[in-house]
């Protein structure tokens, strides 16, 4: 793996006009996407190794202006984000409609004007210097951070046929994200890499719970997500946790299916519900839903499997034919947390 990233990366540098993958390279990025190097994990203290395994995990950074008793002040708030390319992160969207203008986390601007690519909203210039990434998932967060200006696009995916926040936004950066190994075997930044996207909904009844990722302090946290039918239909996955009381819903919580030595990206949290019986009902994006669009943005293309489906299948062998490259009988039980 540490091969194909200095291969990807050099690539990418020598053609930096062209940040979306060619087909070859997309072909690369399948056969090798979501793996981490089980090498690494056996060597280091828990905390290197939950970052091996999260190897395609970003926190992105958003930041902006509002008023406290008179005083202008920056705000700056922080979302999951997941490396599709070394030039594309995907997170939720935070770019909305406001009094006709464009805002941030709901914030009023003046901006109005956009444009279009497709049904994809390019979102203006203006928001780009609000945005930044690190790959520093295990610091708390720095609300005095300083921003790079390291974004060069910003794709609201079909943001142009309906601007909600329930579509998924995509930041292409001037540089790759990736790393070229380090002679300091142990640095964190040495084993970034882009996670897999599901092409099958198969895969969400796989097994009976996966990890969901969200920020606590500025870290990444895990919990256990069990998949459940949805009471609505919807190009949403649904799942519950063994948790009671209210929801506590975190919003851009990734989803993954993790097997042997890799990691799929099934989907992108927006909500939770209350279900008829009163249960939590978390809801996510379905990522099989977003494929062709996050081909369209990205190059990370994926070949859809079998028409996708939010209803568990009736046999096992269901998801059979889902891309799952290696299998993992265990769940999430006993998943680690860091908080």
């Amino acid at each position: 793996m540490r091969t194909l990233i200095c291969v990807l990366t050099v690539f990418f540098v020598a053609t930096v006009t062209s940040r979306k993958l060619t087909s070859a390279n997309n072909g690369w990025l399948q056969r090798r996407c979501g793996y981490y190097n089980s090498a690494e994990e056996m060597w280091f203290s828990h905390q290197f190794n939950e970052r091996v395994m999260l190897n395609w995990a970003v926190k992105i950074y958003s930041e902006y202006l509002t008023i406290v008793d008179g005083t202008e002040m920056a705000v700056t708030t922080m979302a999951p984000g997941a490396i599709l390319t070394p030039f594309h992160i995907l997170s939720v969207n935070s770019i909305k409609h406001v009094n006709q203008s464009l805002s941030l986390n709901n914030m009023e601007t003046n901006i109005q004007n956009f444009s279009c690519d497709g049904n994809h909203l390019i979102v203006p210039e203006q928001f780009y210097p609000s945005f930044d990434y690190d790959l520093e998932w295990y610091r708390k967060f720095n609300r005095s951070r300083v921003f790079g200006n390291e974004v060069v696009r910003i794709t609201v995916l079909d943001g142009c046929t309906e601007l909600t926040p329930t579509n998924l936004m995509v930041l292409e950066m001037k540089k790759s994200v990736l790393k070229p190994p380090s002679t300091a075997h142990h640095s964190f930044k040495s084993i970034v890499y882009p996670v897999c996207v599901a092409n099958s909904t198969a895969i969400w009844w796989s097994l009976d719970a996966h990890y969901g990722y969200h920020l606590s302090e500025g870290k990444f946290a895990a919990d256990a997500y069990k998949p459940v039918k949805c009471e609505t239909d919807g190009p949403y996955l649904c799942a519950k946790t063994d948790e009671s009381g209210p929801c506590k819903m975190m919003r851009g919580t990734i989803v993954v299916r993790r097997y042997s030595y890799a990691s799929q990206l099934l989907g992108v949290s927006f909500d939770c519900q209350t279900d008829s019986a009163g249960n939590n009902i978390y809801r996510f994006l379905d990522l099989t839903h977003h494929m062709e669009m996050i081909c369209e943005v990205t190059g990370n293309c994926v070949t859809p499997d079998m028409p996708t489906t939010t209803t568990p299948p009736t046999t096992s062998t269901a998801a059979s034919n889902a891309t799952m490259p290696a299998t993992d009988e265990s769940t999430v039980s006993d998943v680690e947390k860091e908080k």
